[in-house]
């Protein structure tokens, strides 16, 4: 429950980010508009690569996901006729898309995580509701016929005192 309390503050903090990922983004494009579009096509030398590794806690399958940010080695235009609003542009898009795997990769664990806490619960309340008093009534009805027995015993340990004394 702690962990699944610590991937909704995350994921909360993912989606305040992305947001303002996505604000840098926009600002940038904005600032792009109507000036070099076609050197867009020098982030070719930006590549990104997605890494998805699944792994288990506690028997629930989370799936941890990693941008990794490459460049090619791709020149696409000569050195300095890259415009800075491209390259912000890029470089807020590479970072967009980095805030959001995290965010997706947050959203998909919390799921995970309530779903399995759904299943626990159910299975708490199946062992406080079903079971335990089934035990407990078990366990008194086996210690009542122990102090029955016990009392039988005693009873006829008297009548064979008895019998022996007379």
């Amino acid at each position: 429950m702690v962990e699944l309390k610590r991937q909704i503050a995350g994921l909360q903090e993912a989606v305040v980010l992305s947001n303002s990922c996505l604000r840098d983004f926009l600002a940038a494009l904005a600032a792009v508009e109507g000036k070099a579009y076609p050197q867009l096509s020098l982030s070719g030398r930006v590549r990104l690569d997605l890494d998805v590794q699944e792994r288990s806690l506690m028997g629930v399958r989370l799936t941890p996901l990693s941008v990794r940010q490459r460049y090619t080695g791709k020149q696409v235009f000569p050195p300095g006729s890259e415009s800075p609003e491209v390259e912000e542009l890029v470089r807020q898009g590479v970072r967009l898309v980095q805030v959001l795997s995290k965010q997706g990769e947050l959203q998909a664990s919390s799921v995970s995580l309530a779903k399995e806490a759904r299943k626990m619960q159910r299975r708490v309340n199946a062992l406080e509701k079903i079971f335990i008093p089934q035990y407990e009534r078990t366990v008194r009805f086996i210690a009542s016929s122990l102090e029955e027995r016990e009392r039988e015993e005693l009873i006829s340990l008297k009548a064979v005192e008895e019998k022996l004394n007379r």
